[in-house]
């Protein structure tokens, strides 16, 4: 069908002002029409891809193109004028002709033209946020025909007060109308002040249109405005993955992504995910630093474990990070109103928090401001309010800092606190996410090493500050707490030794990893990231820091695949690194390749490594440590893979095949913490106990070496590297529990599909300047092993979804899925 539209234009014998009325009038006789453009549009759907003109290639590499900014985020990272917003709104939501589109802009210009800001204010941004919602809602309310509602979902349906739709989005379960920052009341119609430095913003970043901005682009079945997802009549919840099944029996009943295949993972783990208010979720910045929080929330559903049923949930998710202006007052006084007996029933330790600062847990108590309640609607806190501190002691802390020890020693004191909580709380790699691309470039796993080969030229090396994050001083410290004093021992014990490299700068820091045998791992003022950089390169690690928790344990031990050295042995660090033989360090790196694998986030941003299909990466990893600990009530960690052969297997990067047993003498078995000297010695008996698998090299082992005579490894760079750019571990057995043995295979057999290489390149999939493109269109120039271009308006840069294996536009149910 054809669709015809002819403007109407005002006749010239009107004054200006009666022109202004009457065309506004004709202007909103039209918004009926506007549902009939969908129909002969050209330029597709809501939520295409948005790619170049005509003309050009069908990507472009966006992020290292200057003109966007900082990281090529253009659009997120400024604020965007009249004309721009109009522009991505008509692109991702309207999908109105060009002649429709100049209409509207000259009905705004005119508007704009009897306001304060004057019609030339049309090539700036809005001067306030009372105006940026002003602009937004003169859009939304032009777009209705265009935004679907739920099936089954009709006015008279709705839970909400009249309007809610409109301003906010209805809550169906709990007839509460969620707002967005700046609105508030009954049906979100009232202005609200709301400063964005309250809410952890940066002025350039406090008006924010890009449906990419929001948690799963709000699966399409929403529009975003400053992070909240203003979802389609009849959809709820902070990603629009909610709506009611209306003609359910006995009653209607939430369901999730409805009409999309969505399916629970029947291995579970199941997570229930709260759906907060916004203004203790969405309102300010959804992570600060680092990303993990917005991509567990995100993977959680794309990974087909989230439940709407809160009887069958084994875990919780709580949406928010400790660092910034999350309300974490109120949003336990939401878990207390809404979901108290779930929150008693496990006493709590199954309710799930990320902490993705550098102190991890210990940050809980320093952000005070964090646990305020808003107070911005009248009644929205109990009184007297909850006292956080001990809830917060209650729930399980994913983050980065392991420290099970007081290190204060009268110095820095609260940075060097015990923050971790064994058998509680879970130690995960960090993210690095502005180093994959690096790590595609370097590292000695990537299939490329194949054909470019890399040599290992240097023993051992660090580089980076040695007394304080960005400081130029050299040791002897002024203050020696930075990195425990590891850093600065290491740099007046080795910086002048034949074959290590201890710098403060490096050119690239990457490539020198890359071609060093060893890879010094200290902690910064807090959690340190070169234990994940040193495995994802293929570079051994390194570990000289006491009661400091490392990534997985107690489920990996990292003297295995690394090396462990106790501080009291730091003056043997050299003396113990020369001793491995060619054999002990290319059986570190066999090992190090499933650690690699444990440590990296490849499902999120492609893999960089040979034989990763992402079924053992590092969200695989989290889910099978909850999986593990949910099948396996009451016993302690350390155990699990004891009582628990899948998981145990898992851990080792095995499949589940028989074969034949490994032979060989078993080397002599390393100390553990109660056999070694360690800082806190009280500390180290319970060491030995929660972390058992945690083993060091010492300087004893290293003596006992050179009293041998020659049973050493002469302190070369000599190591068998096996198989560059391959899987080292294929067609290995190693000894299963009970007798017997598992063989190696190459790849995961728990993925639908295997996993594509990380891409670097980026693209602007909504900007408003370019043409629509399609997937099949980019797939014509990227080969078919090779991830989509990464979206350079999406925070954390990863795909709705959390997953490499989402694709722009398409619903998360269509990801890769553990099976």
């Amino acid at each position: 069908m054809r669709c015809c539209y002819k403007a109407a234009t005002l006749s010239g014998g009107r004054t200006a002002e009666a022109g202004h009325r009457a065309y506004i009038g004709g202007l909103l006789a039209l918004v009926a029409a506007l549902s009939l453009l969908t129909q002969c549009s050209t330029g597709g759907a809501s939520g295409r891809l948005r790619g170049p003109s005509e003309g050009k290639e069908p990507w472009r590499s966006s992020l290292s193109d200057p003109a966007l900014g900082r990281d090529g985020r253009r659009l997120l990272y400024r604020k965007l004028s009249y004309e721009e917003i109009f522009s991505y709104w008509r692109r991702t939501y309207g999908n109105w002709s060009l002649e429709i589109h100049e209409h509207l802009v000259t009905a705004f210009k005119l508007k704009l033209q009897s306001s304060p800001e004057g019609a030339a204010a049309w090539d700036r941004p809005p001067p306030s946020d009372l105006a940026f919602l002003d602009a937004y809602y003169f859009l939304r309310g032009l777009t209705k025909a265009q935004m679907p509602p739920a099936p089954g979902w009709t006015p008279e349906r709705d839970r909400c007060p009249k309007g809610c739709t409109d301003h906010g989005t209805c809550h169906q379960e709990e007839g509460r109308c969620d707002c967005p920052r700046g609105r508030t009341g009954p049906n979100c119609s009232q202005p609200l002040d709301t400063p964005f430095t309250e809410w952890c913003l940066e002025d350039i970043t406090s008006q924010r249109i890009m449906r990419e901005d929001c948690v799963n682009s709000c699966n399409q079945r929403g529009s975003c405005i400053n992070g909240f997802c203003h979802c389609f009549p009849g959809y709820y919840g902070a990603d629009c993955s909610i709506s009611m099944d209306w003609d359910a029996s006995p009653a209607p009943r939430p369901v999730l992504l409805q009409g999309l295949g969505y399916e629970i993972n029947p291995r579970g783990p199941k997570f229930f995910v709260y759906e907060f208010p916004p203004q203790y979720n969405v309102w300010s910045l959804m992570w600060v630093d680092r990303s993990n929080n917005m991509a567990l929330w995100e993977r959680i559903t794309s990974l087909r474990l989230r439940t709407l049923n809160p009887e069958e949930a084994d875990y919780f998710f709580l949406p928010g990070c400790l660092r910034g202006c999350s309300r974490w007052r109120g949003k336990f006084e939401y878990i207390l109103q809404h979901y108290g007996r779930y929150w008693e029933r496990r006493g709590g330790k199954d309710h799930i928090v990320t902490a993705m600062g550098d102190w991890g847990r210990c940050e809980i108590n320093w952000v005070p401001q964090a646990y305020r309640s808003f107070d911005g609607f009248p009644g929205n806190a109990t009184v007297p309010s909850v006292d956080v501190g001990p809830l917060m002691e209650r729930v399980t802390v994913l983050h980065h800092w392991g420290l099970t020890a007081d290190r204060t020693g009268g110095a820095s004191a609260r940075l060097y606190e015990p923050c971790h909580k064994p058998d509680h709380d879970i130690v995960i790699p960090a993210l690095v996410d502005h180093y994959f691309s690096q790590f595609a470039e370097w590292s000695i796993w990537h299939p490329k090493r194949k054909m470019h080969p890399i040599s290992k030229t240097v023993l051992a090396s660090v580089a980076g500050s040695l007394c304080g994050g960005g400081r130029n001083e050299e040791p002897p410290c002024t203050e020696n707490f930075y990195s425990l004093g590891v850093r600065g021992a290491l740099w007046l014990l080795l910086r002048d030794k034949p074959l290590f490299q201890v710098v403060k700068r490096s050119p690239n820091i990457i490539q020198l990893m890359t071609e060093s045998v060893f890879c010094f791992t200290p902690t910064g003022a807090g959690y340190g990231k070169r234990n994940v950089m040193a495995a994802t390169l293929g570079c051994i690690p390194v570990v000289i820091n006491d009661h400091v928790a490392q990534p997985w344990e107690p489920f990996l031990d990292w003297n295995s695949f690394g090396v462990w050295i106790p501080e009291a042995d730091i003056n043997a660090t050299e003396a113990i690194l020369r001793a491995f033989t060619p054999e002990e360090k290319a059986e570190k790196m066999r090992k190090l390749h499933c650690a690699a694998m444990h440590l990296t986030w490849s499902s999120v941003f492609g893999s960089v490594i040979a034989g990763d299909s992402g079924a053992w990466d590092a969200v695989a990893t989290l889910v099978w440590i909850l999986r593990a600990r949910a099948r396996n009530p009451g016993v302690p960690d350390h155990r699990l893979r004891e009582v628990d052969p899948d998981f145990d297997a898992f851990m080792d990067c095995r499949t589940l095949v028989p074969g034949t047993a490994a032979t060989g003498p078993a080397s002599p078995p390393m100390p553990n913490s109660a056999q070694v000297t360690l800082v806190q010695p009280a500390a180290a008996a319970a060491e030995a106990v929660t972390f058992p698998r945690r083993t060091f090299t010492t300087a004893a082992w290293a003596a006992a070496r050179a009293a041998a005579g020659g049973a050493g490894g002469g302190g070369g760079l000599d190591i068998a590297l096996p198989g560059l750019g391959s899987d080292p571990r294929a067609g290995a057995t190693e000894a299963a529990p009970g007798g017997g043995s598992w063989v190696v295979v190459p790849g995961g057999i728990n993925l639908t599909s295997p996993l594509c290489l990380h891409q670097h390149a980026g693209v602007a999939y909504t900007d408003p300047q370019w043409a629509v493109a399609s997937v099949a269109e980019l797939r014509k120039t990227h080969s078919p092993e090779n991830c989509l271009p990464r979206d350079v308006h999406r925070p954390g840069l990863f795909f709705a979804g959390g997953s490499a294996t989402c694709t722009p536009g398409e619903p998360v149910t269509k990801c890769a899925v553990l099976v």
